[in-house]
């Protein structure tokens, strides 16, 4: 499993691994998503802390998807 970056289409593997591997990679990282909020206050901030599968990550990562930028799991 990968969690891809894509950037005004440039794309960039940022973690590989298990889901568990990517979700605490998120964990870790916050700044990855966080920066979306600061820069417009009703993005929501995606929580990790419950998530079961593949789609229940996905679900969180759509809610910084800005078209230009977005994080996806392949």
């Amino acid at each position: 499993m990968k969690l891809v970056q894509t950037e005004q289409g440039k794309r960039q593997v940022m973690a590989e691994g298990t889901l568990e591997d990517i979700v605490q990679w998120l964990k870790d990282n916050p700044e990855e998503t966080d920066w979306a909020h600061a820069e417009d206050p009703e993005i929501e901030i995606p929580d990790f802390s419950n998530i079961e599968t593949a789609r229940d990550l996905q679900l969180e990562l759509d809610k910084v998807d800005l078209t230009w930028w977005a994080l996806t799991i392949e």
